[in-house]
């Protein structure tokens, strides 16, 4: 008897859950369908504003460093990446101008300088993986390795001049990347105080850092021609020199460049 009785109450409370689920299952739906009709203009209203807020929210995402890569990166499909000294003078000219920019926005907010910087170090590390590409190969880079290592430098431009507080941490480190970001900063920010310091790189660096040194120089005799003409001029003198004993054939561009700071009066 008592077996019946619990197998009765067994059947009943599995009967029992059974509806709860269905009342449950045809509940919602009402519920959700009850709260559309009589919130609809409430619920639009509110879409409304979360639609007018993505705009502003993607304006967030694209921070003053993304828009500065953004640009440079920009300026790079726009300006050929040419062995022409004029070009090269033309292609920094332009990116100073966003460099400059970003520049403004870490006076205004200095919080975003460890950012920029961690970029610069993440475009060094960049420009050493393709090297070490070309290494493991031994052999020259292609011209499509320079390619990407001249967008490398583009992108490099745009952080300069926010990156001058760190100069000496990249000119007096042991990786080549931090190098060539010390004479990207110097390209950008010409100072004769670093003309010692370019001499050096004809001596240990690599020809891709020849050519941007031989740039750094030229727009350093650009802006800083009368008070440091000489030893622009030495300095220049000594670097061919070094190039013309440089294993290999001279790299012409950089000749060309280093010729044409020679020829100045």
């Amino acid at each position: 008897m008592s077996a019946g009785v619990d197998g009765l109450l067994s059947e009943v409370t599995e009967i029992v859950k059974a509806v709860s689920g269905l009342v449950a299952a045809l509940a919602w739906p009402a519920i959700a369908l009850y709260i559309f009709i009589r919130y609809h203009k409430q619920l639009g209203d509110g879409l409304s504003a979360i639609a007018g807020r993505l705009p502003q929210a993607e304006g967030l995402e694209l921070g003053p460093l993304k828009i500065a890569l953004t640009k440079s990166a920009d300026l790079a499909t726009t300006i050929p990446v040419s062995p022409d000294a004029q070009d090269q003078r033309e292609a920094i000219k332009q990116q100073a101008k966003v460099g400059k920019d970003l520049r403004a926005e870490v006076v205004q907010d200095p919080s975003i300088l460890p950012e920029i910087r961690k970029k610069m170090d993440e475009l060094a590390r960049q420009y050493e993986l393709l090297r070490s590409a070309r290494d493991a190969q031994s052999r020259l880079a292609s011209d499509a390795e320079i390619v990407q290592m001249n967008k490398v430098v583009s992108q490099m431009r745009a952080l300069a001049l926010s990156c001058v507080p760190y100069w000496n941490d990249y000119s007096q480190s042991t990786r080549a990347g931090d190098r060539l970001a010390a004479v990207v900063i110097v390209q950008m920010s010409p100072d004769p105080k670093y003309l010692d310091w370019l001499r050096e790189r004809f001596n240990v660096d690599r020809p891709f850092v020849f050519y941007h040194a031989a740039l750094a120089l030229q727009n350093m005799a650009d802006q800083c021609w009368i008070e440091a003409r000489d030893k622009i001029k030495a300095v220049s003198k000594e670097a061919m020199d070094q190039l013309r004993t440089f294993t290999g054939a001279p790299d012409k561009k950089t000749i060309d460049v280093l010729e044409s700071i020679l020829d100045r009066p």
